[in-house]
């Protein structure tokens, strides 16, 4: 099953909005409903970068609370099987947060450029599983 983002927002936090969040900065919504937050400006733009989206403006300075639309979509494709993952044709590696825990993606992109984030399946046994913490420090 592949799910569709498109419809996808960014509202960064003053210090106000932050006290309210797990030291979040920076918020993506799909839609009206919270997708994903980062803690660190260099996460944010490598998740935007590696999806192929673009913001609709600069972002403004830390610590500064803003609202805008993100451009483009992307999407997200879940596996059972271990052959159909590994044997993607992948532009890419990283890993992304799945049923709460850091696993290993695989990244492809279709004749238009869409990108399309791939992972296995929770549970799928033997689904690399990186360290929280380490992991958090590189992509929260």
């Amino acid at each position: 099953m592949i799910q569709q983002y498109n419809n996808l927002t960014l509202i960064t936090l003053d210090e106000k909005g932050h006290g309210k969040t797990c030291n979040y900065w920076y918020l993506i919504q799909e839609g009206h409903s919270s997708y994903t937050a980062f803690t660190y400006r260099a996460s944010l733009e490598r998740w935007l970068h590696d999806r192929g989206l673009k913001l609709s403006e600069p972002l403004p300075e830390h610590g500064v609370h803003s609202y805008q639309k993100i451009s483009g979509g992307f999407n997200e494709s879940m596996h059972m099987s271990y052959d159909d993952f590994y044997n993607l044709n992948t532009f890419m590696e990283s890993k992304a947060m799945s049923n709460g825990d850091w696993t290993l993606s695989r990244l492809t992109a279709d004749e238009t450029g869409r990108v399309t984030v791939h992972t296995l399946n929770p549970n799928c046994r033997h689904r690399p599983q990186f360290d929280h913490k380490e992991t958090r420090l590189s992509h929260g």
